[in-house]
C-alpha cells in the first residue's frame, strides 16, 4: 500500500512534536514513514525550522567586509548577515585582503 503523496494536517503535527521531541529529520522520516527531505520541507513551511543560509552574495560579502573595516565587532556582522562562524567572515575578510584585527 502506498502513501498518501500529500503531507495530511495530523502528519504535519506529528513532525512538529517530533522535531521538538529532539528528532532529527532522517528518525522523524523512519517512524512515520516518510523521506528526511518531506520532514525538512514541512518543517520549513510551518515555521518551525529555518535552514542555515549558505554563504553571501558577493554584495553582502562586499558589505560585510565594509563594516569589519569601520570598526563593527565580528559578532555584530556575523549576527547581522546570519553566518554562522566567524571563520566563515574571516574567510571573507582573507578573499578580500583584508588584515583581521588583534584581539584586545
Amino acid at each position: 500500500m502506498s502513501r498518501a503523496p500529500y503531507v495530511t494536517p495530523g502528519e504535519q503535527r506529528q513532525f512538529v512534536k517530533l522535531y521538538c521531541d529532539g528528532l532529527n529529520f532522517s528518525e522523524i522520516g523512519r517512524k512515520t514513514g516518510r523521506t528526511a527531505d518531506t520532514v525538512r520541507k514541512r518543517l520549513i513551511a510551518a515555521g518551525h525550522y529555518t535552514p542555515m543560509k549558505r554563504g553571501l552574495t558577493d554584495a553582502e560579502a562586499r558589505k560585510a567586509v565594509a563594516l569589519y573595516q569601520r570598526g563593527y565587532k565580528v559578532d555584530a556582522i556575523i549576527d547581522r548577515f546570519g553566518i554562522v562562524s566567524p571563520h566563515t567572515l574571516y574567510r571573507i575578510l582573507r578573499r578580500h585582503d583584508i588584515p583581521l584585527r588583534q584581539p584586545r
